[in-house]
Formats: structure tokens, C-alpha cells, sequence
């Protein structure tokens, strides 16, 4: 008997080993990992791509509830003011469709603008001052 034909006869037997087993067969190792590309970078240089991801996700928190503060107060001033405010007749409902508008529009120039700002500044930089700007207006 050859080599080749005593591991056949081995892997048969494990084979049917495994079908007679009432142990499910083990799942398939998977190939995906979340992580890998992570790991091509320094310690310093993970610790400063998580705070950073954390920074913009707190700052996307922020800005999605200041949004919907704000909504919440035009809204509030509808039922307050149901025939608009003193000088103006224009209603709540109105104002309420001017501020998503006017949210969705810088939404789009600030989108438009990073891109170009980013090639030319550095990207800290064009973010503290984003933040800053962002700040000032609210």
C-alpha cells in the first residue's frame, strides 16, 4: 500500500465518522476581518485614527441634534404663533420648511467645499475651522 492510498482511506474514515456523529459539523472559518487594515499602523497612529472617527462621530451627533432642536423649536413656535409672528404672515409650517431647506443647502455647499479645501489646507486645519465656523453660528 502507498502513502497516497493509506491517507484515502484515513480521510474516508473521518469522513464518515463525521456523518455518523451527532455533533454538528464546525462552521467554516471566515476570511473576513474588520480589523485587518487597522493593524497596519503604529499604536500612536491607531489611538489617533480612533479619536479622531470618535471626534467626527460625536460631532455628527451634535450637529444632527442641534438640527433637530432647532426643528423642535420652529415647530413649537407654530403651535405659539398658528398665523406667524408679529410683523410677518408667514406660518410655522413655512418657517419650519425654510430651515430644512436651508440646512440641506449648506449641507450641500459644505460637501462640495471640503473636498477642494482638504487638497489644499491641511485637513486638521479645515476642521478646526469648520467646527469653529459651526460653532460661532449656533
Amino acid at each position: 500500500m502507498s502513502a497516497q492510498t493509506i491517507v484515502v482511506k484515513k480521510n474516508e474514515e473521518e469522513s464518515k465518522e463525521l456523518l455518523n456523529s451527532s455533533d454538528p459539523a464546525p462552521a467554516p472559518k471566515s476570511n473576513f476581518d474588520l480589523l485587518a487594515p487597522f493593524r497596519y499602523f503604529t499604536k500612536s497612529e491607531q489611538r489617533n485614527l480612533t479619536l479622531y472617527i470618535l471626534g467626527i462621530m460625536l460631532y455628527k451627533f451634535g450637529l444632527e441634534s442641534i438640527n433637530a432642536s432647532m426643528n423642535g423649536i420652529i415647530i413649537n413656535r407654530l403651535y405659539m404663533y398658528p398665523k406667524g409672528l408679529a410683523k410677518d404672515d408667514k406660518s410655522g409650517i413655512e418657517l419650519n420648511a425654510t430651515a430644512v431647506g436651508l440646512n440641506l443647502a449648506c449641507q450641500v455647499i459644505g460637501a462640495l467645499t471640503i473636498g477642494p479645501l482638504f487638497k489644499r489646507f491641511h485637513a486638521k486645519n479645515v476642521l478646526a475651522c469648520a467646527i469653529l465656523g459651526f460653532a460661532t453660528i449656533v
